[in-house]
């Protein structure tokens, strides 16, 4: 658990060198096996600003951290702009604050809405970079 808590604030090479869908699939492939990815295909090939792609990666980093499974990590980009829905059980630990910090230091917004146990993170960011 200790490791667990050095290693979130690491920033990810995949992240780099591959974009963020890829990042992604790998992150939850490491986490837990109940949780699922869903990368529409406006954002399947897409390269984002730097700071966009770190600010919702390490989103879901902290999601991942306090919402209980199964999680849903959704990523589209439509209309110019960059959107993660991250789904799931809520244990009312969310850092909603440190989330939001990232998010809009890289221009975006964050909403949570939480009822029926879940809690529902929904970033949107702007997509400055095209596809790669």
């Amino acid at each position: 658990e200790a490791l667990r808590e050095i290693t979130r604030g690491v920033f990810p090479a995949q992240l780099v060198r591959s974009g963020l869908p890829m990042a992604l699939t790998s992150l939850l492939a490491r986490t837990r096996s109940v949780d699922h990815l869903v990368v529409e295909p406006s954002a399947a090939d897409r390269r984002f600003a730097p700071e966009v792609e770190a600010a919702a990666y390490f989103c879901v980093v902290e999601a991942m951290h306090e919402l209980e499974g199964p999680v849903l990590v959704r990523l589209d980009a439509q209309d110019g702009r960059l959107r993660l829905v991250v789904d799931g059980t809520d244990r009312g630990d969310l850092p909603l604050d440190e989330i939001r910090d990232r998010v809009e230091a890289a221009g975006g917004s964050v909403s949570l809405a939480r009822g029926a146990g879940r809690a529902v993170i929904d970033v949107r960011a702007p997509a400055a970079h095209g596809a790669s």
